[in-house]
């Protein structure tokens, strides 16, 4: 008992130290021990100093649980004070470095996010159908407004240009009941059956097996599905590749030249691409890279990537993405070139994806983890059982393994303790995921960018409460779950600099 004297002086100094270091980050939520609104030093002392005597009201249990195990210990006054010190971190040291292990065999920055990262809630002036857009309830353009959007801005402007735009959906982007706009290519032009319905769907029945949860899957021989790129990039990319989902049962396709024959046609012998696997599996993969020159192009002078099935009737072909390229990759990164790949996609939770695709996504010299709002806001049951740790443990054994730059964006900002109509179950499963969000870039070495505490209290209660507050309605979309495109901008910019890149005020 000689040493409380001790460690209560240790304590107080800490806290005056960092007093001036108030942490908004789980603000009136875990860890706010002295229930003030703040998470800071003062509640590291006070559980301190209540554990050591054994005293602990009701409400101080529920906030100090810090690790939420159900019980306060020393465990969650070193874990909340390492948050306190460490919570920001410093930048990556490097944000793409050449490695050995690369999966897709080039240097890459890879996204995995839901429909925040994906950029729902970043609408353009208008929606490519000519529609007037909103912002509450249009989706946005991925290329130019979205926080993913201004990372690749700040990757390709470090890199002096040198950046190729890597993964796509194959499924443009859309929202369910609005508007659809477009990402580097246009909505796809597809087939029709004999009864004149569509031969390629959207196929969003997934068992977490696809990168981005989605795909485009048709099971009619013959039937075509056509991409065309963008205006805009038309003379900045001169390769692509497609991505597509081995499966069990699978079919073959190539890629059509729009003239009978095929883009990677060696001798007139056409290239099939297999999409039946060997092992039973269902898993991602990616073709070679085609010249986008020798595809046909339509009146714009855009290539058409036309993908054929020519497999049996009845068996599927789904294609996932399409990469584009500015330049082939080249070992060791000898043309100096980074791809920026964006597995990102609405509603995807992180204990939905297999560890297969966990695997591919981390395969990359940065990975951004954009993941956690959907796993305890849908999820809450599975989380609190265990799961969102387990998958957290793959992350960082695959991060580990690979020497893959980890950063966090932790936008998990919903506090359900606010909310009267939120279960305790579900107030737990928060707590957890932010616990967890941040023991993975510990864990890692990496960077933790806690979005809540940037944006400030007050815009994080309106979101709380869903509801707009003065200047603070700016920031979200009219569900105050989705930035808009103001929201983004702060979004990105803490995660740019934590990359340890630039972030350019006038980016639009």
């Amino acid at each position: 008992m000689k040493r409380i004297p001790a460690i209560l002086a240790v304590i107080s100094v800490v806290a005056m130290l960092f007093a001036a270091m108030p942490m908004t980050a789980l603000a009136a939520g875990k860890g706010d021990y002295n229930g003030d609104g703040k998470l800071n030093t003062l509640d590291v002392r006070d559980m301190l100093k209540n554990e050591l005597s054994g005293e602990h009201t009701q409400q101080q249990i529920f906030w100090g649980d810090y690790d939420v195990d159900n019980t306060i210990t020393t465990a969650d006054v070193r874990l909340m004070l390492t948050d306190l010190l460490d919570t920001v971190g410093t930048s990556a040291p490097d944000y793409a470095k050449p490695t050995d292990n690369d999966y897709w065999g080039e240097n890459a920055v890879n996204v995995l996010g839901d429909s925040i990262s994906f950029g729902v809630g970043t609408s353009n002036d208008k929606t490519t159908d000519g529609s007037s857009s909103s912002l509450y309830n249009t989706t946005g353009g991925i290329p130019e407004r979205s926080y993913v959007s201004y990372v690749k801005k700040a990757v390709q402007a470090a890199n002096g240009g040198k950046m190729n735009y890597g993964f796509t959906s194959a499924y443009t982007t859309a929202w369910p009941g609005v508007a659809r706009s477009e990402e580097i290519h246009y909505w796809p032009i597809r087939s029709e059956k004999s009864d004149g319905t569509t031969a390629w769907v959207c196929d969003n029945n997934d068992d977490g097996n696809r990168l981005t949860s989605i795909g485009m899957t048709s099971t009619t021989a013959w039937s075509t599905i056509s991409y065309r790129l963008r205006k805009a990039y038309v003379n900045e990319y001169k390769y692509f590749c497609v991505y597509y989902q081995c499966e069990p049962n699978g079919a073959y396709f190539c890629v059509a030249d729009g003239n009978g024959g095929e883009v990677a046609d060696i001798k007139g012998s056409k290239l099939y691409v297999a999409t039946a696997s060997k092992d039973g599996s269902s898993t991602t993969m990616r073709t070679e890279f085609y010249p986008l020159a020798g595809c046909k192009k339509d009146s714009n002078g855009s290539p058409e990537i036309t993908i054929c099935h020519d497999g049996r009737e009845g068996q599927p072909v789904t294609i996932t993405g399409i990469g584009y390229y500015k330049e082939l990759p080249k070992a060791n990164n000898a043309d100096g070139y980074v791809t920026f790949n964006s597995f990102t996609r609405g509603g995807i939770s992180l204990i939905n994806l297999s560890d297969d695709v966990l695997d591919k996504a981390t395969s990359a010299d940065t990975f951004i983890m954009g993941l956690g709002f959907n796993d305890f806001n849908f999820n809450h049951v599975r989380v609190n059982k265990g799961e969102f740790k387990a998958k957290i443990d793959t992350l960082i054994r695959l991060c580990n393994e690979k020497g893959t730059q980890v950063i966090v964006n932790d936008y998990v900002w919903n506090n359900p303790v606010l909310s009267a109509n939120w279960a305790n179950s579900q107030a737990s499963a928060h707590a957890i995921v932010k616990s967890e969000l941040k023991r993975f870039a510990r864990e890692t070495g990496g960077v933790y960018v806690d979005q809540q505490a940037i944006w400030g209290d007050a815009i994080i209660n309106a979101i709380n409460n869903r509801q707009e507050i003065g200047a603070n309605s700016s920031m979200t979309v009219g569900d105050n779950i989705h930035p808009n495109h103001a929201g983004h901008k702060m979004m990105a910019k803490a995660v740019v600099e934590a990359m340890g890149l630039t972030w350019t005020e006038d980016w639009t």
